[in-house]
């Protein structure tokens, strides 16, 4: 089966969805990223309140979000797979799968949150902690799921390289400077910059699948 053309069309989903959600966050200033980070518990509880209804558009999006980049990396797995590549496929798609298993997971804490607020029922902070390093394993699985696609993506066009070059060489360090970067600019340019990196590379694979689809059109 040819899934150039579901690879395609994922990928610019996952593209779109990106896009909007950091429109949103930009405009709004709200912004889900935060509720994955540490902060006083305090500030944590005052900003679910501030940012309910804003969070709540942001978490059905990204509902869509998760099921766009899951398929994509299924159809990426099943197009890409032979045998000698199988052991990095499958732990791609196992990482990108538990990735977004723990994003269903975090949403749905954050609606919990949300809901225990309005109730005025009690959130512990330890409920708080789980969500934050769901959210850190979460990205970290995400960027090896790339990482390992990056050793077995073609490289026969330029654009094929430069989104293999990304998924090996620079998600993963950028994704770290996220992890490491105390609260600063610095941090700020890090978020921007995978979110850049994000949306380039989704793009690099869009087109790349349909350089693939052309080539199977040619040779049928």
């Amino acid at each position: 089966m040819n899934y150039t053309l579901h690879i395609s069309a994922s990928a610019i989903s996952t593209t779109v969805l990106l896009v909007v959600m950091f429109s949103i966050s930009l405009i709004t200033g709200v912004n889900q990223q935060y509720f994955e980070t540490v902060d006083s518990y305090t500030a944590y509880l005052d900003a679910l309140r501030s940012g309910d209804s804003v969070l709540r558009v942001l978490l059905t999006i990204d509902g869509l979000f998760i099921a766009s980049y899951w398929l994509l990396g299924i159809f990426l797995v099943l197009a890409l797979w032979r045998d000698d590549r199988r052991f990095l496929l499958a732990l791609s798609v196992a990482c990108i799968s538990i990735t977004a298993i723990l994003d269903l997971m975090e949403n749905s804490e954050f609606i919990m949150f949300m809901e225990s607020l309005k109730s005025e029922l009690a959130i512990p902070p330890s409920d708080i902690q789980k969500v934050m390093v769901m959210g850190l394993v979460k990205w970290a699985l995400a960027y090896f799921a790339f990482l390992f696609l990056g050793f077995v993506f073609p490289l026969t066009t330029k654009t094929e390289r430069a989104a293999a070059f990304i998924m090996k060489f620079v998600l993963l360090p950028i994704g770290i400077l996220v992890f490491t970067l105390p609260a600063s600019p610095a941090l700020l340019y890090a978020h921007l910059a995978r979110f850049v990196l994000l949306v380039v590379l989704l793009l690099l694979i869009a087109t790349s699948a349909r350089n693939w689809g052309k080539n199977v059109v040619r040779s049928s």
